[in-house]
């Protein structure tokens, strides 16, 4: 046999290999740990690979072509506690992994806003103070940050379209201060 005929037969055994290594599905549902009910939209992932999906209106996904190999899969959604489980795949299976989210609460700072309500002659004139803890917040009914901040003294809350700003209003010099924009 000369050389090109051993390149041809390596490359047949080459092709034939891969051609029935074959991949694997992964497939399942995504839901709430305590209501049981589907997550829409919810992300699916295999780490160092570039393989993912989305759950349907159902809470079902699907990620086929799966390579032989161990695997981490994430599931991620808003509000909720990224979800990790090690699989390890083998050639042309079906797996079935069902996932369930646990909610989280968003956390957010403590802010302290300070004015002054007029200029007096003692250096140490008295400054309107309120400070607003996540108790305070969570004690709260509405679930709209913007209408809670704006019942505050001295905050003015502004939106519009997806941009929010929140503005500390200056009485004595008529000033619109931004605080912050998330």
């Amino acid at each position: 046999m000369n050389a090109h005929s051993i390149l041809k037969i390596i490359l047949v055994i080459i092709l034939f290999t891969t051609g029935f290594a074959g991949s694997s599905t992964i497939k399942g549902k995504i839901t709430d740990i305590r209501s049981g009910e589907p997550l829409i939209g919810a992300n699916i992932m295999l780490s160092g690979t570039m393989l993912g999906s989305a759950t349907d209106e159902n809470g079902f996904y699907l990620i086929s072509d799966v390579p032989i190999g161990s695997f981490t899969i994430m599931a991620m959604f808003i509000g909720y506690e990224t979800m990790e489980k090690d699989i390890q795949v083998a050639a042309d299976q079906e797996y079935k992994v069902n996932l369930t989210l646990k909610a989280s609460a968003i956390e957010l700072q403590e802010t302290k806003v300070t004015a002054e309500k007029r200029k007096e002659k003692i250096t140490t004139a008295p400054a309107s103070m309120e400070i607003i803890t996540s108790r305070d917040i969570k004690g709260k009914t509405t679930t709209n940050m913007g209408a809670y901040l704006n019942g505050l003294k001295g905050i003015d809350f502004t939106s519009s379209g997806i941009i929010t700003t929140v503005y500390l209003f200056a009485a004595l010099t008529a000033v619109l201060i931004p605080v912050f924009s998330p």
